[in-house]
């Protein structure tokens, strides 16, 4: 019994002293005891508890809910909830409650609650940030992906709807490949199981471009950011993707518009309305397009143009010079009543649709426009049978490069019709972007707009009053005043007829740019007077003296390269012979030497490996930037290679008390190459990991590796290591990391080089890892088997 009285006194210690609170009931839900750490919880003294029952101190449950929890626990013996409880101060604080009943000490419940009231706060503000964050993911633009391991979708958003046309049920649980199209699945799901296998991927951490593939099977061009992270031991990737058809379509309008632009300076009125047509045509992915001009009386149209497609695939119907009112046409005509673009997507189903003419492709569907000048439609451009409906922006595409097609048509127009009178001519002259001025003897008496804009004088009269020096800087380029150079060049054009040159204008506001001018006499009003034609040519220069540049430096690169390779040549013969002598003497064979004269003669001799090295070296380099490196593929064996390239390294290394170990891949036989090239490339690793290595020597760990079809080598050292910022420089001709390294170890800088440029010829890569007094892995790779080069 003493015992029995002990053990009680011993639990009642410790309920009273437990961290969790801890309180005693009987079947009416009275208090008849409570551990401190309740009362601490609470605010309540144990007097005050002993006072009050479970309908007291609960804040959730009432007396029915109260009654019924105890008669479960009566039922089940024990019990665990969460709850809420009365605090003395007012507060409310949650509880996690776990009852016991026991039957044997008088029908006691015996309660223990912990205080959660934190963690449910947390749970919540956790709950309403991930409720945020979804709100934000749900709510973006773009698409935002999430797929397993396996390449299946687990999130999809609103983003990824909109862009994609799948609703979530549709997609959730499938593979990301019914976005992809076909002839890209097999490239993603083989660098999806290259990255769970390696962790290695190009397109993680960076934005790529690649084709979408939409619900309703159309392809569309994406921007993706790609991620990826871990929950437990499944990897997960999240990409955003973002619909980048506004953007090429933005670029390829504007190369559209420059090849236009580019035409137009060397081709007919005719043969620009075709490749107005057919840049439309790529643009909008249409199948024909064709051209009609309306006369000034907005009555009678003329046809001019099929594109190239229609033409010669598609159209055998009459051409150019059909005339007749705009009431007989057929239904693409809506867009001079209504003057706007037109779409008819359901062309076969318009119920006041005309026949089509003999020899006319049947149309499925058709956009068109009004080109409008001075609330006059002046042309009318169409295209028809794209593969999908047109849509706004084929619309859009359309308007801007038929405007665009039109004014060039417009200014070549009146090009052409230049000679034909004065009347056209003055249309040209004030119509034209160019500045064109008019000088006599005097100065200038004319100019159109574009010479005001240019030249940025706010009228006509302002313009007239100055000498054409006036308009350039005070000297031009080659240090020639310009005032003396304008009046010659004035000169030669009323002699000869003309004068085209290049000059430095020099706006209003004081800016100078280059220009072409053309000086051109002709008899005005009786006189001689000289037409004066400028054109801005500020970017052109640019882009020519930049093609230029190019091509100096391309040059004068080969030059060297092949000077190199020449000088080289040279070199090496008087080298081996100062390299052989010296061995002869060394070996005493023209007579002994003293060991002053061996000390001499050895130093002879290394001065001259060490520049044969270099030789050889820039003789290696010249040869690929020539481009006369070759080859000599064979199939070898990578353990007889390693063995070897061993062999060259183990006495050096074994010097500077270093350990190389090798490990070789099994599934590794043998690779196609040029072996003795490889192996320069891993003696060259080799004897760095040697040369920096730390004075109290170290390890080096040669692995060679199959990963899909590419053989993987890597060097790793325990050296002095590289300096990060000094990473980039390891590759580039001539260079070693400073001034310390150069002296203490010596070298040309390019050995690296060398081995990169080998290893790109091969068709593979090299890179290094570094850190700074630990030591660096140089690892390359080149294709287990080398394509033939035809």
């Amino acid at each position: 019994m003493t015992e029995i009285k002990k053990t009680v006194s011993e639990y009642k210690t410790i309920l009273k002293t437990a961290m969790d609170g801890f309180y005693l009931v009987d079947s009416q839900g009275r208090i008849l005891d409570a551990n401190d750490s309740y009362c601490s919880m609470t605010g309540y003294s144990l007097e005050e508890l002993l006072q009050m029952s479970l309908k007291d101190i609960e804040a959730k449950e009432t007396e029915e809910m109260i009654a019924k929890r105890i008669h479960r626990v009566l039922t089940e013996g024990h019990d665990r909830f969460e709850t809420r409880h009365k605090c003395k101060d007012g507060r409310i604080i949650d509880i996690e409650a776990s009852v016991n009943y026991d039957p044997a000490d008088g029908g006691k419940f015996y309660s223990f609650m912990r205080d959660i009231t934190d963690r449910k706060k947390f749970d919540q503000t956790l709950k309403e940030n991930e409720e945020h964050l979804r709100s934000i993911t749900e709510s973006a633009n773009d698409a935002i992906i999430t797929i397993d391991s396996k390449g299946m979708i687990i999130f999809w958003n609103n983003g990824a709807i909109n862009k994609f046309g799948y609703d979530k049920k549709e997609v959730i649980g499938k593979p990301l490949t019914i976005l992809i199209p076909e002839k890209y699945r097999d490239a993603h799901l083989k660098g999806l199981d290259r990255f769970i296998a390696t962790g290695k991927s190009h397109v993680i951490g960076n934005k790529v471009e690649l084709s979408g593939l939409r619900k309703n099977g159309i392809e569309f061009p994406l921007e993706l950011s790609l991620s990826t992270w871990k929950a437990g031991e499944t990897v997960y990737f999240s990409g955003i993707l973002r619909d980048i058809t506004e953007r090429k379509q933005r670029q390829e309008i504007l190369e559209a518009r420059t090849r236009l632009v580019e035409f137009s300076l060397s081709h007919s009125v005719d043969e620009l309305l075709q490749k107005t047509l057919d840049e439309i045509e790529v643009l909008t992915r249409s199948q024909i397009g064709f051209f009609y001009f309306l006369d000034k009386d907005q009555r009678t149209i003329t046809f001019q143009k099929w594109s190239t497609n229609a033409l010669v695939e598609m159209c055998k119907t009459k051409g150019k010079g059909q005339e007749y009112d705009i009431s007989e046409a057929g239904v693409w005509a809506e867009c001079f009543y209504q003057q706007c673009p037109v779409i008819h997507n359901n062309y076969q189903e318009l119920p006041h649709r005309k026949g089509l003419p003999p020899g006319h492709v049947p149309v499925i569907r058709e956009l068109v426009i009004p080109i409008i000048r001075d609330n006059l439609i002046m042309a009318i451009l169409g295209v028809g049978n794209k593969s999908v409906v047109y849509d706004k922006a084929d619309v859009e595409n359309t308007r801007l490069l038929g405007d665009l097609g039109w004014d060039l048509v417009e200014r070549k127009r009146a090009e052409e019709k230049l000679l034909d009178s004065e009347e056209k001519y003055r249309m040209l002259y004030e119509g034209s972007s160019d500045a064109i001025m008019l000088l006599d003897e005097k100065g200038f008496f004319d100019c159109n707009d574009a010479t005001l804009k240019i030249f940025g004088f706010y009228n006509k009269e302002d313009f007239t009053k100055i000498h054409p020096s006036q308009v350039s800087p005070p000297n031009q380029p080659d240090g020639e005043d310009s005032g003396t150079a304008a009046n010659k060049r004035i000169t030669e054009a009323f002699t000869k007829g003309s004068n085209h040159f290049e000059w430095v204008h020099r706006r209003q506001n004081g800016e100078d740019f280059p220009a072409e001018v053309l000086l051109s006499a002709f008899n005005f009003k009786g006189k001689q007077v000289l037409q004066a034609t400028v054109r801005d040519i500020a970017e052109r220069k640019i882009a020519h003296d930049l093609h230029i540049k190019n091509i100096r430096l391309e040059t004068e690169n080969k030059a060297k390269s092949e000077f190199l390779a020449s000088m080289s040549h040279e070199l090496r013969t008087p080298l081996n012979a100062i390299i052989g002598f010296s061995d002869i003497m060394t070996m005493g064979i023209g007579g002994s030497l003293n060991e002053t004269q061996k000390g001499y003669v050895k130093d002879i001799h290394s001065a001259g490996d060490h520049l044969l090295l270099i030789i050889n070296d820039i003789l290696d380099i010249s040869k690929v930037e020539s481009g006369k490196m070759e080859l000599l593929i064979e199939r070898f064996s990578v353990d007889e290679l390693m063995g070897e390239t061993h062999s060259l390294v183990k006495y050096k290394a074994m010097q500077h008390n270093i350990d190389v170990i090798k490990n070789i891949d099994p599934q590794l036989g043998s690779i196609e190459g040029d072996k003795q090239r490889i192996k320069q490339v891993l003696f060259n690793l080799l004897s760095n990991a040697v040369k920096f290595s730390k004075e109290e020597g170290g390890k080096i760990t040669v692995k060679v590796k199959k990963i899909g079809e590419m053989a993987e080598f890597s060097v790793s050292d325990t050296g002095i290591g590289i300096k990060k910022e000094n990473l980039e420089k390891l590759f580039n001709e001539f260079q070693q990391l400073d001034t310390g390294i150069t002296r203490k170890y010596g070298g040309t800088g390019l050995g690296l080089v060398i081995s990169k440029k080998l290893v790109e010829l091969h068709g593979g890569d090299i890179r290094v890892e570094s850190v700074i007094g630990e030591g660096s892995t140089f690892t390359f790779t080149i294709p287990v088997k080398q394509v033939v080069k035809g």
